[in-house]
């Protein structure tokens, strides 16, 4: 896939389940995050239909405490070679519920606060701001 990406990724590393439009679920795993959206890997029988709105459960360190999260699918991709996910998933990330929204944006803080460089023009408001 041709990177079109306008903005910097940092990585993330959590893991949780996903349930798509009641009829498949599994495991799945969040691997970047950018003020455009979020990049998960995935293990299903088919690819996710783009626009599709794939609820999540997220595992969130170090007390794996569990928040749930909306996923619109905006790209697809098949991975080939792995032997975990099967599929990699791009789309916007939605965390309705206050609290889980707070513990999401401190985790993007931290991971901010490790990866970022000073020569990257990706700011640490807009990344919580894509977050609201």
């Amino acid at each position: 896939m041709e990177e079109r990406r306008k903005s910097q990724r940092f990585p993330i590393a959590l893991i949780g389940r996903y349930s798509c439009a009641g009829d498949s679920e599994g495991e799945c795993a969040l691997i970047d995050i950018s003020t455009e959206g979020t990049r998960i890997k995935y293990h299903a029988d088919s690819t996710w239909n783009i626009g599709a709105v794939v609820t999540m459960a997220i595992k969130f360190p170090p007390r794996n405490e569990l928040i749930q999260a909306a996923f619109s699918v905006k790209w697809n991709e098949e991975l080939d070679g792995e032997s975990t996910f099967n599929y990699s998933a791009g789309g916007a990330l939605q965390i309705s519920k206050r609290a889980d929204k707070k513990l999401f944006q401190e985790y993007v803080s931290n991971i901010y606060s490790v990866y970022s460089q000073d020569d990257q023009p990706t700011s640490l408001e807009d990344l919580i701001k894509s977050l609201e």
